[in-house]
């Protein structure tokens, strides 16, 4: 029944089964039997599917990469209503100096998690740019996190800096 180079249709079981059904069927009705996929594509499918979750539910935090300088730069845009994060592992007494600015204010904040509660070294609120230098106090991933309130895109850079 299957011609080559083409996957069966439910036309397809319908026509073979037409004998075997009464002359009241639909011709609108389900197979008896379910269309099967060839296993392969749909594991395929399947797998395409699950890597694409991490990536989009992750987007809106970047990893901090420092290049062989200790400078990490980011430039991106913070949607209406959303964040984005810039996010590392850090050690005791590590110092980091940095700066941003942005198109249109946004709030900012350098957070980082102890077990459930969340410690804010740095919080403003609805500003276009700031700078500082951090002093690492606890074994933890600092982030650096701008939140959009306005209902426009809001573009901004960040630079960050190791220091001794």
């Amino acid at each position: 029944m299957r011609q080559r180079g083409r996957w069966p249709l439910e036309a397809d079981f319908h026509d073979a089964r037409q004998g075997a059904r009464s002359s009241k069927s639909s011709p609108f009705a389900f197979p008896e039997r379910p269309l099967i996929l060839n296993p392969l594509i749909s594991a395929l499918c399947l797998s395409l599917a699950l890597l694409a979750l991490p990536a989009r539910a992750a987007s809106h935090i970047v990893d901090i990469a420092w290049g062989t300088d200790g400078r990490f730069g980011h430039s991106g845009s913070v949607m209406p209503g959303k964040f984005l994060e810039v996010c590392g592992k850090f050690a005791v007494g590590d110092g980091v100096r940095w700066g941003f600015t942005a198109s249109a204010p946004l709030d900012f904040n350098v957070h980082y998690h102890v077990g459930k509660a969340t410690e804010y070294p740095v919080k403003r609120n609805q500003i276009t740019s700031a700078q500082d230098s951090l002093r690492v106090s606890a074994l933890e991933v600092h982030c650096w996190m701008w939140t959009n309130k306005s209902g426009q895109a809001v573009t901004f850079q960040v630079q960050l800096q190791r220091e001794s």
